[in-house]
């Protein structure tokens, strides 16, 4: 399925907004997306995108970064207008950190990556990329031990404004897990699980651009 969707919608050059939340990717998939060209998109949710990540810690597929389905040189690469970037629950890791920090962001201001399990190198790592315009950042259930301050986040984003992460260790799962029950609690029945879509700039641009 991934195959033919992966290349109707790169025929959307105006492709604004992608949500693969909730698609039950396989590894194979979620490598396809994030290594394809999005020119204009400038939202992309890929949070519980993957087969297995039911919820905070949840055993199952991950996203790899060795192996046939490696998020490699190109993951990341065709996003020069992101605005907004959701990976929540993809079990990235230390080097999944350091893959977002090597990529430019020159419009990315909203970075949500709760449980996504980098831990304090992850931060170190995310501390030694270029963020000109990020403005909030979420990195709730990560394994941080100390949360960030802003003032010194800003030494390397300087637009900060919003540093959203727990207050001590060993709070993590529990919020998050709370997190998931009420989210769940709001699900229409039937419909938790979610879905996924995507958005162009065919009919919204041009009400925008009015």
């Amino acid at each position: 399925v991934v195959g033919p969707a992966l290349a109707a919608l790169s025929r959307h050059r105006a492709l604004r907004r992608l949500d693969l939340s909730y698609c039950k990717l396989s590894e194979a998939g979620f490598e396809a997306f994030l290594a394809a060209t999005w020119p204009a998109l400038t939202n992309l949710n890929a949070s519980v995108a993957l087969p297995g990540v039911v919820g905070p810690y949840a055993p199952g597929a991950k996203a790899e970064f060795d192996g046939p389905h490696a998020l490699g040189a190109a993951a990341f690469a065709g996003f020069p207008a992101l605005e907004a970037l959701d990976l929540t629950c993809v079990p990235l890791g230390e080097v999944g950190a350091r893959l977002l920090a090597s990529r430019r962001w020159p419009h990315l201001e909203d970075l949500l990556m709760h449980g996504c399990l980098i831990g304090g190198a992850g931060l170190a790592a995310l501390a030694r990329g270029d963020w000109p315009v990020l403005d909030r950042l979420h990195l709730r259930c990560n394994g941080l031990g100390a949360r960030p301050i802003l003032e010194e986040a800003r030494r390397w984003a300087p637009k900060l404004t919003e540093v959203e992460a727990d207050e001590a260790e060993g709070e993590e799962e529990e919020e998050l897990e709370e997190d998931w029950e009420d989210e769940e609690e709001g699900w229409p029945e039937g419909e938790a699980g979610g879905g996924g879509g995507a958005s162009g700039g065919d009919e919204s641009d041009s009400d925008e651009s009015e």
